[in-house]
This record gives C-alpha cells, sequence and structure tokens, in this order.
C-alpha cells in the first residue's frame, strides 16, 4: 500500500509543473519535420533565461505520503549553458532511505550545497515558439559533500543522478520520467532524477523524482 500511495503521488507531482515529462520529447519520426536548434537559437534562449529565480523544490514526504516543498534560489548561467543552486537542502535526500540512522541523519540536516546541471536543448513539437525545452543534466552526473551527524561525525555523502526513469504506476501501466525542464516567459521548471544516495559507501537505491519550479 505504501508503494501504491508513494506512485499516487509521484504522478500528481509530476504533472505540478504543468509543461510535462513525456509530450515535448520529440522522437526519431520527428527529425524530418522539426528543424535542429542552431547555434544562434541556443545562445538567444539562453541570453533570455539568464539570471535569478526564487522559488521551491518540489518532492515526495516519505512522513506525509505528500508532495512536499522547500524554498530555494538558482541562477541560469547564459555563459556556462548552466542551472546553478546555490543552497540545495540536503534534508530532501532523506526520503527513500529506508535505514532509520541515515534517513534521520539527512532528515535533520540544515546543509545546504551547490548543484550544478547543464542546459542542452531541443526542440519540440508544441507549436509554441515560446516554450523553450531542454535536457536538465547534473555535473558529471553527481553530488558530493560531507555532514556532520549529532555526535559530530562527519560522513561522505555521494548523489547519483541519471536521465531517465521507467517505473510502474499507480494504473499499472509504466511511466516514464526525464531529467527535462523547460522555459516560458520567465517560467521555468527543472527535474531531477535521483538513483542512489551513497553515504559512507553504503548504497541505498531510491529512485525519486524531484524538481524546481518558478510558480507564478
Amino acid at each position: 500500500m505504501k508503494k501504491l500511495l508513494y506512485f499516487v503521488v509521484l504522478m500528481m507531482l509530476t504533472t505540478l509543473g504543468g509543461i510535462a515529462l513525456t509530450s515535448c520529447l520529440n522522437d526519431d519520426d520527428d527529425n524530418d519535420t522539426i528543424p535542429p536548434i542552431t547555434a544562434a537559437e541556443k545562445q538567444a534562449r539562453l541570453l533570455l533565461m539568464d539570471g535569478y529565480y526564487t522559488g521551491h523544490v518540489y518532492f515526495v514526504n516519505d512522513s506525509t505520503q505528500k508532495a512536499d516543498s522547500v524554498a530555494i534560489d538558482w541562477v541560469v548561467s547564459a555563459r556556462d549553458s548552466a542551472v546553478i543552486i546555490n543552497n540545495f537542502p540536503v534534508k530532501i535526500l532523506a526520503n527513500g532511505i529506508s535505514n532509520t540512522e541515515k534517513h534521520n541523519m539527512l532528515a535533520n540536516s540544515e546543509t545546504k550545497v551547490p548543484l550544478i546541471s547543464y542546459i542542452y536543448f531541443y526542440n519540440n513539437n508544441s507549436g509554441d515558439n515560446d516554450l523553450y525545452t531542454f535536457w536538465n543534466i547534473p555535473k558529471e552526473q553527481k553530488l558530493s559533500f560531507k555532514i556532520t551527524d549529532d555526535q559530530e561525525k562527519e560522513h561522505s555523502v555521494d548523489i547519483k543522478f541519471q536521465e531517465q526513469l521507467n517505473t510502474l504506476g499507480s494504473t499499472g501501466l509504466y511511466a516514464s520520467y526525464y531529467a527535462i525542464g523547460d522555459y516560458k516567459k520567465g517560467e521555468m521548471d527543472c527535474f531531477y532524477i535521483i538513483n542512489d544516495v551513497i553515504i559512507d559507501n553504503n548504497t541505498y537505491t531510491v529512485n525519486r523524482v524531484i524538481y524546481i519550479w518558478n510558480k507564478y
């Protein structure tokens, strides 16, 4: 039942951003009809997106089995083609970890760390010229940092990300989630798929989808 509730909430969570994890992804059949993005178009899009954003990171909270959020801010750097979160909250990474001690260590942490992901634009078939879609790929597909527990002991943490997650949904059908993002007239969201959380060389596979969104 807990697993079923998780997928119900996950399906709800991945539609909150409103711009779709699946509908905008073009496939091989579209290659002849959707022209590639030129270097000039990429640069123009980045310059338009460049700047400071305030919003939230959304996730499924294990304690409530409901969608939850934490306020954060981020920067889109046109120079680096990157989304830079300077205050990513470590505590949300506790969700999905079955080990009670490690779960609580992360959940109780007030540590915030930088998370950098790179923007790789792709064209979509929405027909909306103001809608920019892109892959959102974390730097080196991982995030590494140190935290201390309540005994002041230091621990190493490595987060491994992936570009796609295929999972069985609450309806009995397989669903696919992608590490993508989109932008339209100042509003943007970016999805991150967390595969493993590694604490002191112990691996916890969580397969969680989270995303950032500056909802207007």
